[in-house]
């Protein structure tokens, strides 16, 4: 509903609050993830917390562009799941995986230890959002060619332009520890 837009949304088509995401792989995924406006959510402990892309061919809507993420708490997401795939353990028969003891089965590589991951988006607005105890970046921004999604080389460097952080909390939690 956005894409011929700036930053000047007046509405978004999904609204995501109030969630506590935690012990994935991603703990929020947005391929094409348009117009999504996400505020007061928990995303920790999963491998990275948050993520949109334009990465993947054939989705509807690509490049991704205007998401919302503010007033969330983003943190601790550095659980490696690629142990499972490291050990066999993804290997086996769906049924002897161990799903119901926590076990999580990759299927595509994420940085793990990454706060938000934005993987060829435009227009998205990241603000007053508490980003800590991620090990490797609060904050991963690169570019997605338009051929990797399918698209002619007319579009080719038609992501990451125009995001924006705005007074983001880094590297502290909201009770003033340092992580």
């Amino acid at each position: 509903i956005n894409a011929n837009r700036k930053h000047d949304v007046d509405r978004y088509a999904i609204e995501i609050r109030n969630c506590d995401s935690h012990h994935n792989l991603l703990g929020y995924s947005g391929t094409a993830g348009n117009s999504v406006w996400a505020h007061d959510n928990d995303f920790h402990d999963n491998t990275a917390g948050v993520s949109m892309d334009s990465a993947f061919p054939d989705h509807p809507g690509l490049p991704q562009n205007h998401a919302k993420f503010e007033g969330n708490r983003i943190y601790h997401n550095n659980v490696d799941y690629y142990d499972f795939v490291r050990d066999g353990t993804c290997a086996e028969p769906y049924p002897e995986r161990g799903y119901e003891n926590g076990v999580v089965c990759p299927v595509t590589g994420v940085p793990k230890g990454t706060g938000i991951l934005t993987a060829g988006g435009n227009y998205n607005l990241f603000q007053d959002n508490w980003i800590y105890g991620n090990d490797y970046a609060g904050f991963m921004l690169f570019w997605v060619p338009s051929i990797v999604r399918g698209d002619g080389t007319d579009k080719f460097f038609d992501t990451s332009h125009h995001n924006r952080y705005i007074a983001n909390k880094l590297g502290v939690a909201p009770d003033g520890s340092q992580q």
